[in-house]
């Protein structure tokens, strides 16, 4: 393979063994493709899918009877994006923050369903007319200041999370299209969150945005779709180490761009996109 003859020796054994460790976790899964066997492999094994598919498919067991249920589960897909945005500095590990905001978010939907102003955002598409006013903005804030005020694992620098939420509420002015179609197109949904969060297209939460953003439509629109080749694996403290390890340095001393770089050879190596891989490296069977 051509990318082969672009990494070191050293850096190919690596990648092999890594490889070797891969399959040894994923070849007994009852699907014979690759992307199904990712896909199978998230979904049984990722605490964080398991969290989202139950509130989801409890959201849509509720809606089922109306005109088109996808838009309480739109919005609920936008919560999502908000959540993994102010996804840093936990107090908590990630999979029991994320069944935290789960548990939540559900008992909030079914104790306000019969409220009519909650029901106006959450039966409208998000890139609908219906929901750009002040209301809608202070019901998304009021829902954050509550959540963050009482929950176990998200404690650290509330204030500055809750002005991420706030400037958040700039992507839904600027969703053109339908959150089915930027499932289809994420690498279309990272570059608007990026540039109405002011950020790098590569930074760790909003690539994380992007992976939960896709957790959640999987079940919402029951499809699976494979994520962008192009957008990178958001790196964590876990991942530094694992990278650290192989490149036998210091984690001190590894900069952001060899880390970088280090998934992005390995994403081409193995041929799986780096948002897949983020799973398949951390999470064991």
């Amino acid at each position: 393979m051509a990318e082969e003859k672009q990494i070191s020796k050293t850096l190919q054994k690596s990648f092999i063994e890594i490889k070797k460790n891969i399959t040894d976790k994923i070849q007994d899964l009852p699907w014979e493709t690759l992307s199904d066997k990712l896909f199978c492999f998230e979904n049984t094994f990722d605490s964080q899918f398991l969290s989202l598919k139950k509130l989801i498919e409890k959201v849509k067991i509720l809606v089922w009877k109306t005109s088109d249920p996808n838009f309480l589960g739109e919005y609920c897909l936008f919560l999502i994006i908000q959540n993994a945005l102010i996804c840093y500095q936990l107090s908590g590990r990630w999979e029991k923050y994320w069944q935290e905001f789960a548990v939540y978010l559900e008992k909030y939907i079914f104790e306000n369903f019969k409220n009519s102003d909650f029901t106006k955002y959450f039966f409208a598409p998000m890139n609908s007319k219906e929901i750009d006013n002040d209301d809608f903005r202070n019901n998304n804030i009021e829902f954050w200041e509550n959540f963050l005020s009482q929950c176990k694992n998200n404690r650290r620098f509330t204030s500055m999370k809750i002005k991420r939420i706030i400037k958040s509420l700039d992507i839904l002015e600027n969703l053109s299209e339908s959150f089915f179609w930027y499932y289809q197109n994420m690498d279309k949904l990272n570059t608007l969150i990026a540039k109405k969060m002011k950020q790098k297209e590569n930074a760790k939460t909003v690539v994380f945005s992007i992976k939960m953003f896709g957790y959640g439509a999987r079940v919402l629109f029951d499809q699976q779709v494979c994520f962008p080749f192009k957008i990178q694996i958001p790196i964590d403290c876990r991942l530094t180490d694992f990278c650290a390890n192989y490149l036998q340095k210091d984690k001190e001393e590894i900069k952001n761009k060899e880390i970088e770089d280090f998934y992005k050879k390995l994403s081409d190596f193995l041929e799986i996109p780096p948002l897949h891989l983020d799973a398949l490296l951390w999470l064991k069977k």
